[in-house]
């Protein structure tokens, strides 16, 4: 190509423009590679698991997506002050419930007064300071 470098010394209109359109160009294929690649993981997807899962196997895939969906419900319901009497998430699992209730707690205290130090927060950074992350 005649566009693979540009020379510094004359900056020509034409280098600049022919330059955009090759990057443009780069850009619109590989989202269009992104595309494809998107369009026939879906498709094979799809056919391995008419082929492959039974019934059983389909409704427990479907029940772990609704779990999935109604852990980030519950967790935006308890950001937004929502009760934990009230809430209208797991209602037959007051496990999951609880512990994203607990999970949450975590916002509403941190900067609130602690018995150890002055605030959650400089608890937190007080117990974590020593711990390595490999």
């Amino acid at each position: 190509m005649d566009v693979e470098y540009l020379n510094a010394s004359t900056n020509s209109t034409y280098d600049t423009l022919s330059n955009n359109n090759y990057n443009l160009s780069l850009y619109s294929v590989s989202a269009l590679m992104i595309l494809i690649t998107f369009t026939l993981l879906f498709s094979t997807i799809s056919l391995l698991s008419e082929n492959l899962f039974n019934n059983s196997h389909k409704q427990i895939i479907v029940k772990s997506l609704q779990n999935f969906i109604d852990y980030y419900r519950t967790l935006y319901y308890f950001l937004n002050q929502g009760s934990l009497r009230d809430c209208p998430y797991f209602k037959d699992n007051i496990q999951a419930k609880c512990h994203i209730y607990s999970l949450t707690l975590i916002f509403t205290i941190w900067d609130r007064p602690h018995y150890r130090n002055g605030t959650f927060q400089q608890d937190m950074i007080n117990n974590l300071c020593d711990v390595a992350i490999p």
